[in-house]
């Protein structure tokens, strides 16, 4: 009996969308149905959807080798003078996969939203601006400071954009700078 309470409502459904086609023939849209899928379907497609656990795996594994791979790069500091592309490689790619582990926390598509969101938009900017700078003067065989230099303004950009995800920790940074130094 409670089966045959929804038999009008289908039969409604069914009206409306013959309706809705009919409509859409005559205005000339497309039936949905007819279609091709889009980008971002074809993207799930190829990305399916990980549990929780799985994702958190990706996290941690994606986040540990970033660390890992800066590392590394500390320890070739020392060479810098000889093989700089070296060094900002290693060091480039471990923020890259560093930042790229989040990802797999909030998906791509609202990972980069969130970056480029007004609050963070310079920190993001300047984070990339310098990541690229840094491979580009690590190519080229630039003079060591100057990749040093990029280096640097590559870890601060980091630092103030990671504290754009705690709440209040700019506030808290420039607070705790401006009590050592005296500013």
């Amino acid at each position: 009996a409670v089966r045959s309470s929804f038999k009008p409502m289908d039969s409604v459904r069914e009206s409306f969308s013959g309706v809705k086609k009919k409509v859409s023939t005559y205005v000339g849209v497309a039936d949905e149905e007819d279609e091709e899928p889009s980008m971002m379907e074809e993207m799930r497609g190829m990305c399916p959807s990980l549990t929780l656990k799985q994702r958190w795996y990706g996290f941690g594994i994606c986040f540990v080798l970033g660390w890992f791979i800066s590392f590394l790069s500390v320890i070739t500091v020392g060479s810098i003078a000889t093989n700089p592309a070296r060094f900002a490689f290693l060091y480039t790619i471990g923020s890259l996969l560093s930042i790229g582990s989040t990802c797999f926390i909030w998906g791509p598509c609202r990972q980069c939203k969130n970056m480029f969101k007004w609050h963070r938009l310079l920190a993001t900017t300047i984070y990339l601006v310098s990541m690229i700078l840094t491979l580009y003067l690590a190519v080229t065989q630039a003079n060591p400071i100057l990749i040093l230099l990029s280096v640097l303004i590559q870890f601060l950009a980091m630092c103030w954009y990671v504290l754009s995800w705690i709440p209040y920790g700019r506030k808290m940074a420039q607070n705790c700078l401006e009590s050592t130094c005296g500013c």
